[in-house]
């Protein structure tokens, strides 16, 4: 597997391309980057670990729905998961 495709493309490019080529399917959800207190809004903590990401790419999920080809959620749906 060529992992170089990190260094020579753009990020969400390289992903995409790093789940094709493993034939995992993506449902996708954004292509937009995501604050950390937003996509970590129940986990938060104001530690120097959480403050040291600017932003956060949630791509999409890997999950059953994918693998049967049907439609991924949005973000706001997402984000109200209460379980894996």
């Amino acid at each position: 597997m060529n992992l170089n495709i990190f260094n020579q493309s753009d990020f969400l490019v390289a992903l995409r391309d790093f789940f094709a080529a493993l034939q995992v399917p993506i449902n996708m959800v954004t292509d937009k980057p995501i604050s950390v207190r937003n996509i970590l809004e129940n986990s938060y903590q104001d530690k120097e670990s959480f403050r040291l990401m600017d932003e956060v790419y949630f791509l999409g999920m890997v999950d059953d729905g994918a693998f049967r080809g049907c439609e991924g959620l949005d973000l706001a749906a997402v984000q109200g998961l209460e379980e894996d």
